[in-house]
């Protein structure tokens, strides 16, 4: 497991998650990340996760669909309000991850790993353009 992809949170905050000063200058939905670019980045991830409540709610969970284990992967994770919800459900063992590095103008992964649902989740930030069968 190479730094980018540990659940602990730190290496994935140095690998791409956003966390330096060089990434404060990329742009983010025409902005920077010092003009309010953040607060989108939070708004997006708590849009999702309520998204995904709703549909939960209204399909009874996908109980028939999911059944009583499953897990998943999210391409586009960041910045990880769905992936959040769905480790979040009791029925989920674990949550992969592909999301593009903000030093390559992704989205950041609002992810701290401090909870047993955030550990359930492994990500790899990479361009998906670019990877190779052996890199999944």
């Amino acid at each position: 497991m190479t730094a980018a992809e540990s659940p602990d949170g730190q290496a994935a905050q140095a690998a791409g998650t956003g966390g330096s000063d060089e990434s404060a200058a990329k742009p983010f939905w025409g902005q920077k990340w010092g003009d309010g670019g953040m607060e989108k980045n939070a708004i997006h991830f708590a849009k999702t996760a309520k998204v995904m409540a709703d549909i939960f709610e209204a399909t009874q969970g996908f109980h028939k669909e999911l059944g009583t284990r499953y897990s998943f992967l999210d391409i586009g994770c960041a910045p990880g309000g769905f992936s959040r919800f769905m480790c979040s459900d009791p029925r989920c063992e674990r949550g992969f991850g592909i999301s593009l590095p903000v030093t390559e103008g992704g989205f950041k992964l609002l992810f701290t790993w401090n909870s047993p649902d955030e550990r359930k989740f492994s990500v790899k930030f990479r361009d998906m353009l670019t990877l190779e069968p052996e890199q999944i």
